[in-house]
């Protein structure tokens, strides 16, 4: 539906994340942290094992990946649209129900038309296949969608979730805005109920109830900033 999509512009932030998987019997732990463009093209496509010392525990092993997110922003005619991209480097472990949001300043505009939520899974180059089933969660201040990663050995995994912002009755001329980019990645098995469980998306990411947090990673929002008249 998007193919001949023809815009003004766009801006784009794109962020890199190398997670670390700790496995300790049936439980997994993880820490994410923001890594550069170099060393997130440095990691190897497999999953690297090492045995670690854990206090209380005999062994257990890690597991490292990598995942990129873009946010955009795009111009079309009397509107922008709010993009946000998650793309995998190496294929995560646990396969739950994962969340993708996109924020934005609800002091001026609003999520209009169509939420749009789509991902992507391949075995192979040339053998894909593709979803647009998700909890989509409308809010004042974003949205959200929480959906479930598909099990199997796939060579490429994504997900992006997309919506166009009007201006609120009264609001003048825009010269700057931002959309705020988030994804939370379950690292032990939730329900479709627990996933759909997070307060909010805004300015500051997708932001999780306390019984549910220390079951998804905590990965930086990447914020995009666009500029003009509008």
């Amino acid at each position: 539906a998007n193919k001949n999509l023809e815009s003004n512009g766009k801006t784009t932030t794109t962020k890199y994340v190398k997670d670390t998987y700790y496995h300790v019997g049936s439980q997994v732990y993880t820490t994410s942290r923001e890594v550069t463009e170099e060393e997130y093209n440095s990691i190897k496509p497999m999953c690297e094992k090492s045995t670690i010392g854990i206090r209380g525990v005999d062994s257990g092993y890690t597991e490292t990946t990598g995942k990129r997110m873009d946010t955009t922003i795009i111009e079309l005619s009397n509107k922008l649209r709010y993009k946000v991209t998650l793309r995998w480097k190496v294929m995560p472990v646990t396969r739950s129900y994962d969340i993708i949001g996109i924020g934005l300043d609800d002091e001026y505009v609003y999520a209009s038309g169509n939420r749009t939520f789509s991902q992507t899974y391949c075995v192979s180059a040339m053998s894909c296949s593709s979803s647009t089933t998700a909890d989509i969660s409308n809010q004042q201040t974003g949205v959200g969608a929480s959906f479930k990663l598909p099990n199997g050995s796939y060579v490429f995994m994504s997900s992006y979730l997309y919506y166009d912002v009007s201006k609120k009755t009264g609001v003048g001329t825009i010269t700057n805005t931002a959309a705020y980019g988030d994804y939370a990645h379950a690292t032990s098995n939730v329900t479709q109920s627990q996933a759909y469980g997070y307060y909010n998306v805004g300015y500051g990411g997708i932001n999780l109830y306390s019984d549910i947090s220390s079951h998804y990673d905590h990965m930086n929002k990447a914020t995009a900033y666009w500029t003009g008249s509008w």
